[in-house]
């Protein structure tokens, strides 16, 4: 990724200095001046900014800024490249490549502005029905509710989304539900008495996972309240929910008889910086179903989907549920960028009589845009077959 992200930089910054030595060329000194400042906020500030630290708490907002400017710039420095280099070839000036660049960067931020408003009208619901010959009678026709990547602090319209995320799955009835991770984006203060009040309307046994976003670490680390200290009290605060924590760890949930087992794969910070990559390793999967008796039903629930193929290769993980990948919040004909970093990013995957679900989550992490991927949650029935 530091390799994608210099190479840009790079490219960003000879196309600004193609378009300003056209301009120049060209006699148009305002234009050339205006170009060159925007030049500046573009490919200097917004990758000087991110190492000030004397900004202090307002350090986790500064990416999503930076992203703003990028996203919104990008459309605007293509068409100007496209333009400089016709201008260049033809030897002559080309006079619609400036007004094609600024129509493509509004028609770009009305897209942009779109994302952010569609999103926040209502949260969608996605139901599934899985079948498995190894259901205990039971547990045939049961329903769970799957819910993921909340990022309250960055969640518009926060207590509408919360209010019919209870109500869809209180309606729906499920046995229990899960949560998939990320509950926060920075800090825990972001888990107010109200949202706290709208989550706790969820009428039902909730599992939760933790998420990376759940461990504090992107908020600024002190001596007086350290990263450790943070997510001490955010598993404090889930507690507190009455939510049932899988820290590594697995429960039996007992129902009319019959049994299932459901494990938790936790989150930790020695994996953070291969989060996005498709082989992230540090916990050991063999290990921790190890206990997993093979004729029981099982599932698996983890924050980011790439230990699958691991999971699938043990006797555990009939259904295993995950997040994070938000489809990059991007998705359009069924594809998203997500595809490009993740082997398994958004919807059902099927190996042998392993199933995967990966949820596109609810909330927002960067920036609070959602194109093609709204807000959604599971309704999943368990059916036996023979």
């Amino acid at each position: 990724m530091t390799i994608l992200f210099w190479t840009l930089t790079i490219l960003a910054t000879i196309i600004d200095i193609g378009v300003i030595y056209a301009l120049h060329r060209r006699r148009a000194h305002i234009g050339m001046w205006c170009y060159t400042l925007f030049a500046l906020l573009t490919d200097i500030v917004v990758r000087v900014i991110p190492y000030i630290t004397i900004i202090g708490e307002r350090q986790p907002l500064i990416p999503v800024f930076c992203t703003y400017i990028l996203l919104l710039t990008a459309p605007c420095k293509i068409m100007l490249a496209v333009g400089w280099f016709i201008d260049y070839r033809r030897k002559t000036a080309c006079r619609y490549w400036l007004t094609g660049a600024i129509c493509v960067g509004l028609t770009y931020i009305m897209i942009m502005v779109v994302g952010a408003i569609y999103p926040i009208r209502s949260i969608r619901v996605q139901h599934l029905e899985f079948q498995y010959r190894n259901l205990p009678e039971a547990f045939d026709g049961i329903k769970i509710g799957f819910f993921t990547d909340i990022h309250l602090g960055s969640l518009t319209a926060a207590e509408r989304i919360l209010q019919q995320m209870a109500d869809s799955l209180n309606a729906a009835e499920c046995l229990f539900a899960i949560n998939g991770g990320d509950l926060i984006n920075i800090r825990n203060s972001e888990l107010t008495p109200k949202y706290t009040e709208l989550l706790g309307a969820i009428d039902m046994p909730v599992y939760s996972v933790v998420g990376n976003h759940d461990l504090g670490y992107y908020r600024k680390d002190t001596l007086e309240y350290t990263v450790a200290q943070s997510t001490a009290d955010f598993k404090k605060a889930i507690d507190a929910l009455g939510w049932i924590r899988l820290d590594n760890d697995s429960q039996w949930i007992h129902h009319e008889g019959d049994s299932i087992m459901i494990t938790g794969v936790e989150f930790n910070r020695t994996i953070a910086d291969n989060r996005h990559k498709r082989d992230v390793g540090g916990i050991n999967i063999d290990s921790l179903l190890s206990g997993v008796p093979p004729e029981t039903f099982h599932i698996a629930v983890s924050h980011i989907p790439q230990y699958w193929k691991q999971i699938a290769a043990t006797s555990g993980g009939d259904l295993t549920l995950a997040g994070h990948t938000h489809a990059m919040q991007f998705k359009i004909l069924g594809w998203s960028p997500a595809a490009l970093l993740y082997d398994w990013w958004s919807g059902t995957y099927k190996a042998n009589d392993k199933i995967l679900y990966v949820s596109e989550g609810v909330g927002f992490a960067g920036i609070p845009v959602r194109l093609g991927t709204p807000p959604q949650i599971a309704i999943i029935t368990l059916r036996k077959c023979i």
